[in-house]
């Protein structure tokens, strides 16, 4: 919507990003309609956690601290040279709720753990809630226990893991997280 201003990272739009799918490689970049409206109203770039409107808050770049949360499948092509994208540009949403944080992702391709640690980090508060998707849809079982220990090791208390994160890990979460919440497109909570 015109002058509604969009928070992104500075890398967001750089180089040609790719994911490859059985030996072929696809453009997954922004379409070219999306970059003439940015042209138009250009982004605030900012890579540090950012409050949007009080109670609402960015959590910056999301740093990779553990080993098990690994980068998936996606390229990126800068000058001519393919090299992993690490998708530094995917941040995650904190809302201030009376009872702690909640903190929603989008993706979660930097890793849930790495999200909720940077959340930590930065605020020292409660996590309240973490939801959205997991990216754990292709991960192997180990790094799905891992993950759900690391979540639990985080102190939150509700889950709410959606679309990417995977039938399996989502079972998993419902099996040994007591504040599993079957959540999706659609529904809606008081918080």
């Amino acid at each position: 919507r015109e002058g509604v201003p969009v928070h992104t990272h500075p890398s967001t739009f750089e180089g040609r990003r790719l994911i490859e799918v059985s030996g072929e490689r696809k453009e997954i970049g922004p379409s070219a309609e999306l970059l003439s409206i940015l042209k138009e109203n250009p982004p605030v770039y900012d890579d540090r956690p950012r409050e949007l409107v009080t109670g609402v808050s960015t959590t910056g770049e999301v740093f990779r601290r553990t080993a098990f949360e690994r980068p998936a499948s996606f390229l990126i092509e800068r000058d001519g040279e393919m090299a992993v994208d690490l998708i530094k540009e995917e941040q995650a949403l904190c809302l201030s709720t009376r009872h702690g944080l909640v903190v929603l992702t989008g993706c979660g391709h930097p890793g849930i753990v790495n999200i909720l640690s940077q959340v930590r980090m930065h605020t020292g508060r409660r996590l309240l809630m973490a939801a959205g998707g997991f990216h754990l849809w292709k991960a192997d079982p180990d790094v799905l226990l891992r993950t759900v220990d690391g979540v639990k090791r985080a102190g939150v208390e509700k889950v709410a893991p959606m679309h990417c994160t995977g039938f399996a890990a989502t079972k998993l979460f419902s099996d040994r997280f007591p504040g599993f919440l079957l959540f999706g497109t659609g529904c809606s909570m008081d918080l």
